[in-house]
C-alpha cells in the first residue's frame, strides 16, 4: 500500500486561485454552505509505489490519495471526493503551477473497489506539445521517484481529540475530511527527501531556488549536485553592470561570434546539454567585451522571446519562469516596468478584473481594432500591388466580358485617364470586404490553434 510522504500545504482558496470565480464559474460553494473568500485550499500528496504503465500509451495509472493517516495525523477519505468540477477541465500540472502548460491530462479517476484509494490514469504530453510533460513521463518510466499531490477544498470533516475513545483517536488521527472538492492534481518532487529533490533538480524538473516548499533547504540540495547540474538550464542573474545608453545598438549574432563559451555563460539566459559549445546558448543580452555589461535592447529582446514574441524560444517550460526571473532583474537595473509572466501563460483566458493588470479589457479591444485596421490596410495595399504587377491590358482587353464584374479581384486599367471613371467607393468596399473575410478566417484559425497549444490539446 502506498504511504503519504508529503508535507501538507494550506492556504486560503483566494490565495491559491485569485480569479476563482472566473476559473470555476459553475462551482457555487454556497451550495455547500461556505463562502469562497472564507474557504480553505489544501494540497496533500502521496508517493505511490504501485505505478502501472499502459502498453503502447504515454500513460501511467497511479494512486493519488488513500485513506491512510498522513504526517499531520489527518485522513482524506477517498469516498468523500467530489469530482464533477475537476472533470470539466482534466489537466495535470507539475508542482501545482497554474501558470505553466499542463504536463498531461487525466483520462479517468475512480474509487478503488475497497473504497480506500482514489486511482487516476494520466496521459502525458508528447515532446512537441510540452517538452516537460515528455521529460516527466520518461523520468517516471525510468523508475525515478516522483510523487502526486491533490489540491482540494474541504467541505465536511470530523475532528478527534486524544483519548476520546474513538477508533480514529486510538489510531492517532486528529481530523478526517469526509467530503471535499477536487480541483487539481499534480506530479511533484518527493519532499523531505534531499536526494529525491536533488535528482529532480539535476534532471531540470525543478529549479534549485524552488526546493524549499518541498521540505528541504537549498544548501542540502547543493551539496548533492555537481556544479554543471546546478547551472543546467536557466542561468542565474548576475550583475555585470549595464550599458547606460538605452538606444545602444544590439546585434546578438555579432556578440555571440565575438564571445567564447566562458563569455556566453555570463552573457546568456539559458543553455542546453553540457554547455560546452557556443550554439547551445540562448537569449544573450550582455556585451562580449569588457565586463560583459547588459544591453537594454538585448534584455528587451530576450524578455519578448520568453513571453512568446516571434514564436518564442524553445526551452523547457520549467525553465521559462526561471529565465523570466533572470531577465526581470535586468528590467529593474534599467528602471523599466516588468511585463507580467502569468498574463501570457495563465490557462484561464478570460479577462481578469483586478488591480495592476497591464491591459484592461478596453485597452485590449482598442489594440485588437488597431491591429485589424493595420492588417486590412496592408492587405488592400498588397492586392493593389499584385494587380499592378500583372501585364498591362490593351484598351480592347479592358472591355468587360459578360459576368466579369462578378470576379473576386480588382483590375487597375491603363491609361490613367480610365481610372477617373472608376467608382472609388465600390473599390474600397470590395477590397475591404475581401480583406475582412480573409482576416476573420485566418485570425480564427490562429486563435484556435494557439489556445489548443496553450491548453495542451495539440
Amino acid at each position: 500500500m502506498p504511504e503519504f510522504d508529503l508535507i501538507t500545504k494550506r492556504s486560503t482558496l483566494m490565495e491559491a486561485y485569485p480569479n476563482f470565480g472566473k476559473r470555476f464559474p459553475s462551482l457555487d460553494l454556497s451550495h455547500y454552505g461556505i463562502k469562497a473568500d472564507e474557504a480553505e485550499f489544501i494540497q496533500k500528496g502521496i508517493t505511490s509505489s504501485d505505478l502501472k504503465f499502459e502498453e503502447g500509451e504515454r500513460a501511467v495509472v497511479s494512486t493519488i490519495t488513500t485513506a491512510s493517516k498522513d504526517r499531520d495525523r489527518e485522513i482524506v477519505d477517498p469516498a468523500g471526493a467530489i469530482l464533477k468540477e475537476y472533470e470539466k477541465n482534466k489537466v495535470v500540472l507539475f508542482g501545482h503551477n497554474h501558470h505553466s502548460l499542463p504536463i498531461g491530462k487525466n483520462i479517468w479517476i475512480k474509487l478503488s473497489t475497497d473504497k480506500k484509494s482514489l486511482i487516476a490514469k494520466t496521459e502525458y504530453t508528447p515532446e512537441e506539445a510540452n517538452p516537460l510533460g515528455n521529460q516527466i513521463f520518461e523520468y517516471r518510466k525510468a523508475g525515478f521517484p516522483l510523487a502526486q499531490s491533490i489540491g482540494f477544498i474541504p467541505i465536511e470533516w470530523t475532528s478527534f481529540n486524544d483519548g476520546d475513545g474513538t477508533p480514529e483517536s486510538k489510531a492517532g488521527v486528529r481530523k478526517k475530511y469526509t467530503k471535499w472538492i477536487l480541483l487539481e492534481y499534480s506530479d511533484v518532487p518527493v519532499p523531505s527527501n534531499p536526494e529525491a529533490v536533488a535528482l529532480a533538480v539535476s534532471k531540470s524538473l525543478l529549479p534549485v531556488e524552488d526546493v524549499e516548499p518541498y521540505g528541504v533547504k537549498q544548501e542540502e540540495v547543493l551539496t548533492l549536485l555537481e556544479p554543471e547540474e546546478i547551472m543546467k538550464g536557466a542561468i542565474p542573474f548576475h550583475d555585470y553592470g549595464i550599458v547606460e545608453n538605452l538606444n545602444a545598438e544590439w546585434d546578438a549574432a555579432a556578440e555571440i561570434k565575438a564571445a567564447d563559451v566562458e563569455d556566453l555563460k555570463r552573457m546568456s539566459t539559458w543553455f542546453d546539454g553540457d554547455g560546452e559549445s557556443k550554439e547551445l546558448y540562448k537569449l544573450p543580452h550582455h556585451k562580449a567585451s569588457g565586463e560583459n555589461p547588459a544591453v537594454w535592447r538585448g534584455v528587451y529582446a530576450s524578455m519578448a522571446a520568453i513571453l512568446g514574441a516571434r514564436g518564442g524560444v524553445q526551452i523547457p517550460e520549467i525553465d521559462r519562469k526561471k529565465s523570466y526571473n533572470h531577465i526581470k532583474e535586468h528590467y529593474s537595473q534599467f528602471e523599466k516596468d516588468v511585463p507580467k509572466f502569468k498574463e501570457l501563460f495563465e490557462m484561464d483566458f478570460e479577462s481578469e478584473e483586478k488591480a495592476g493588470r497591464t491591459l484592461s479589457t478596453r485597452t485590449r479591444k482598442s489594440i485588437i481594432k488597431a491591429t485589424e485596421a493595420m492588417v486590412e490596410a496592408v492587405g488592400a495595399l498588397g492586392t493593389l500591388m499584385a494587380e499592378a504587377d500583372k501585364p498591362r491590358k490593351t484598351d480592347a482587353e479592358n472591355t468587360l466580358e459578360p459576368d466579369e464584374d462578378k470576379k473576386e479581384f480588382l483590375t487597375i486599367a491603363e491609361p490613367l485617364e480610365d481610372m477617373i471613371s472608376v467608382d472609388e467607393k465600390e473599390i474600397n468596399e470590395r477590397v475591404s470586404k475581401k480583406v475582412k473575410d480573409l482576416l476573420k478566417q485566418e485570425t480564427g484559425n490562429i486563435v484556435r490553434t494557439t489556445i489548443d497549444k496553450m491548453r495542451g490539446k495539440v
